[in-house]
């Protein structure tokens, strides 16, 4: 633990802000570069608090009215991903870009995570490669690709025609699709017909209403 402390003093040096969680997912301990990137925890948050409640704020500032609905499924999925994160992803919080890592503690004791804040992230790139569809390479669908892989929301690119040309993995779960294939080339609003049409059919045997009714 006293290793842990200077690590995290060495961290807010650098201006990393740094949060560490026990195995059972509770808050061990926390740097003040951590309060400035996420001031909702400034005041609340507490060693032994579940990284649950942490979220909960979190998503409180993130989430509009209509989405607020929706916190329990957001707090269930940001603690997954808290469990297994293996590599770096970038979101826009407080008017900043950050990038997030995570990294197991030895032995199995918990979770550490680090957060940077950087400049925004390939957006010049993204905008001249979603609106390029007559110079378009696999280089340069890769490069986008890796772009929105790092981020943690489900994301596509259209065309101008508003075809589907590109979409990471968050995607493909978000929407129940086992392989891009089913969305590249059409618009979202058919991939979403498509979806509830299947839906309804297959709950019209089961005598059940969509679940995303």
């Amino acid at each position: 633990m006293e290793s842990l402390t200077v690590f995290s003093e060495l961290l807010n040096d650098l201006g990393l802000g740094m949060c560490a969680f026990d195995a059972n997912d509770c808050t061990l301990l926390w740097n003040p570069t951590f309060l400035q990137l996420f001031p909702e925890h400034d005041g609340h948050v507490r060693v032994g608090e579940h990284y649950r409640h942490n979220l909960q704020r979190f998503y409180a500032q993130r989430l509009i009215p209509t989405e607020m609905v929706h916190i329990a499924q957001f707090i269930a999925d940001g603690l997954a991903r808290h469990r297994t994160q293996s590599r770096p992803f970038v979101f826009f919080h407080h008017e900043r870009w950050l990038r997030v890592a995570s990294q197991p503690l030895p032995e199995g004791a918990g979770r550490v995570r680090i957060w940077v804040q950087i400049s925004a992230p390939n957006a010049s790139t993204l905008a001249s490669s979603a609106t390029n569809t007559t110079t378009s390479t696999d280089k340069q669908t890769g490069t986008q690709q890796t772009s929105l892989e790092h981020v943690a929301e489900g994301m596509m690119v259209t065309n101008l025609n508003g075809s589907i040309t590109n979409l990471n993995s968050h995607f493909l779960r978000l929407y129940r699709l086992k392989n891009p294939q089913r969305a590249l080339g059409h618009s979202l609003r058919d991939v979403l017909a498509r979806l509830w049409s299947e839906e309804s059919t297959a709950n019209a045997h089961s005598g059940t209403l969509p679940a995303w009714e």
